[in-house]
C-alpha cells in the first residue's frame, strides 16, 4: 500500500492535533483585574510611594498625574518634575499582602514607553520580602518582563 505525500502529511497533522490536546494543561483563572473601574482597586493594588534602592532617578508617587485607570487600562506616567528631592517622578504598585499564588500562568498586556534611562519591569517576589524576614534577593525574584 502506498500513501502519497499529502496523505501521510495529512495523518501526521490530524496526528498531532489529537496527540496535543491529550497533554494540554488545564489552567483556572484564580483573579485577574481588567481595570474596568474608573480608579485602582487599592483593596488588591498598593501604590508606592518614595524612592527605589537602585539610585533611580525618580520618586514614586501615588498622586493622579502618575497612576490613573482609564477606558479599561492602568496608566504609570514618568514625569520630569522636581518632587522630593528626585527630577522625575513616577509610579510602582505591587499586590504584596493582598493576592498571592505558587503555581500557575501570568499574562501581562502592556505598551512599554521608549526612552534613555527608563526601565520597566514586572516581577514576582517572595511575599516575605519586606516583612521583616527575609529580604531581597532571599526571597526570590522572577522576572516576568524587563525592558531597557
Amino acid at each position: 500500500m502506498t500513501f502519497s505525500f499529502r496523505t501521510l502529511l495529512s495523518i501526521l497533522f490530524i496526528s498531532l492535533i489529537f496527540s496535543s490536546s491529550a497533554f494540554a494543561q488545564k489552567f483556572e483563572l484564580v483573579w485577574s483585574d481588567e481595570f474596568n473601574e474608573t480608579e485602582l482597586d487599592e483593596s488588591i493594588w498598593n501604590p508606592w510611594e518614595g524612592t527605589a534602592y537602585n539610585n533611580e532617578w525618580q520618586y514614586y508617587t501615588p498622586r493622579e498625574k502618575n497612576i490613573y485607570v482609564e477606558n479599561g487600562m492602568l496608566y504609570l506616567v514618568g514625569l520630569r518634575e522636581n518632587y522630593q528631592g528626585q527630577p522625575w517622578t513616577s509610579a510602582r504598585i505591587n499586590t504584596q499582602g493582598n493576592f498571592e499564588f505558587q503555581y500557575g500562568k501570568v499574562e501581562i498586556r502592556a505598551k512599554l514607553p521608549l526612552g534613555k534611562g527608563l526601565w520597566p519591569a514586572f516581577w514576582m517576589l517572595g511575599s516575605n520580602i519586606e516583612d521583616n524576614q527575609i529580604g531581597w534577593p532571599y526571597s526570590g525574584e522572577i522576572d516576568i518582563m524587563e525592558y531597557r
